[in-house]
C-alpha cells in the first residue's frame, strides 16, 4: 500500500508541475470525480460553467469509465480551457479519484462537486465571498434541494451543533462544501485510499481533529440527486466505515461506542463528564446533555 501511494504522488507531482507551466493559478479548484455517468454529466458540468464567479479551474477525474464519458469530457475541455480532464487507467474508486484531483488542484479554495448533482449559479460566488471574509474558516457548507423539487433540506448553521452531529454521522455534506486548501496542506489532510465509501466523513473528521473551523450558511447552493444505483456491497462498506469514523470521534472521550447514529443520554453524559477532546465547549455539552436526557424521561 505504501509503494502504491509513493508511485501515486510521484506521478501526480510530475504531471502537476508540467501542467502548471501552461495554466495560470485560479482562485478556486472545482474537483469532480465521475464514473460511467455520460447521461448525467452534461447538467453537472454545465452548472459549473454557468457560475457567476468565473475564476476557477474545473478538474474532472474519469475513474476508468467504460461508457462514452471520456469522449464527452474531451469535447467539453476543447470548448472551455478551464476544464482539466484526468483519467485513471482503471476504476480506482472515489477516494483515489478525489485525492488525485486534490493534489492536482492549484486554487486557494477547493469546491467539491459530484457528477450527478447541479450547482446553483451563484454557488461559487457566495462561497468565495464568505471564505474571503472569514479567513479563520476551514470549510463552509451550504443548503441543498433535491433535483426536481423546491424542498430545501434545512440544517443547523451553529458551528458547535455541526461538530456535535459529526460525532455520530456525516452531516456536513460533501458536494456543497468549499475548503481552504492551505489548511489541508498545513495539516497533511488527505482522502484515505482504502476507503471505498464514506471517504468524505473521514476527510472532515481529519479537518475537525486538526482544529479546523466548519460552518454552514443559509445559502442554497446545490440540487442533489438521490438514488441507490451502487451494488449492495458498497452500502455495506459505507455503513461499516461510517461506524468506524464515529467510534474514532467518541474514543477521544474515552468512550467505546457501538456506532449507532443517534446520541443517547448515556453517551452525551459521558461526553460532558469527560470532555478532554476539546472539540466542543463544556457549556454546549452540558446543555446538550440536559436536552437529550430530558427527552428520554
Amino acid at each position: 500500500m505504501k509503494l502504491v501511494w509513493i508511485c501515486f504522488y510521484i506521478d501526480v507531482l510530475i504531471a502537476s508541475f508540467l501542467m502548471g507551466i501552461y495554466y495560470s493559478q485560479p482562485k478556486v479548484s472545482v474537483i469532480m470525480p465521475t464514473y460511467n455517468r455520460e447521461k448525467l454529466l452534461p447538467r453537472a458540468i454545465d452548472s459549473i460553467l454557468a457560475q457567476t464567479y468565473k475564476d476557477f479551474e474545473f478538474i474532472i477525474i474519469d475513474d476508468g469509465s467504460t461508457d462514452n464519458t471520456i469522449q464527452l469530457l474531451k469535447k467539453y475541455a476543447d470548448k472551455d480551457k478551464r476544464i482539466r480532464v484526468l483519467r485513471n487507467t482503471s476504476n480506482k474508486g472515489i477516494a483515489y479519484s478525489r485525492e488525485r484531483g486534490l493534489i492536482f488542484a492549484r486554487g486557494k479554495y477547493i469546491a467539491i462537486m459530484d457528477s450527478d448533482d447541479i450547482s446553483f449559479p451563484t454557488r461559487l460566488e457566495k462561497q468565495v465571498a464568505y471564505m474571503d471574509k472569514h479567513p479563520d474558516i476551514a470549510v463552509v457548507s451550504g443548503l441543498t434541494t433535491s433535483i426536481g423539487t423546491d424542498n430545501v433540506w434545512y440544517r443547523t448553521t451553529d458551528p458547535q451543533e455541526i461538530i456535535f452531529t459529526m460525532h455520530f454521522d456525516n452531516t456536513i455534506g460533501n458536494p456543497q462544501t468549499m475548503i481552504r486548501r492551505s489548511f489541508l496542506t498545513r495539516n497533511n489532510i488527505h482522502y484515505k485510499m482504502n476507503y471505498a465509501a464514506a471517504e468524505d466523513y473521514d476527510f472532515f473528521k481529519q479537518i475537525i481533529f486538526a482544529g479546523g473551523k466548519i460552518t454552514r450558511t443559509n445559502d442554497v447552493v446545490l440540487a442533489v440527486r438521490y438514488h441507490i444505483e451502487n451494488p449492495i456491497e458498497y452500502y455495506v462498506k459505507q455503513q461499516l466505515i461510517r461506524r468506524s469514523v464515529s467510534k474514532e470521534f467518541l474514543k477521544r472521550y474515552g468512550i467505546d461506542y457501538s456506532g449507532d447514529t443517534k446520541p443517547t443520554c448515556e453517551i452525551v453524559t459521558q461526553m460532558a463528564d469527560n470532555n478532554i477532546a476539546g472539540l466542543l465547549h463544556d457549556d454546549f455539552l452540558k446543555q446538550k446533555q440536559i436536552q437529550i436526557c430530558k427527552g428520554t424521561q
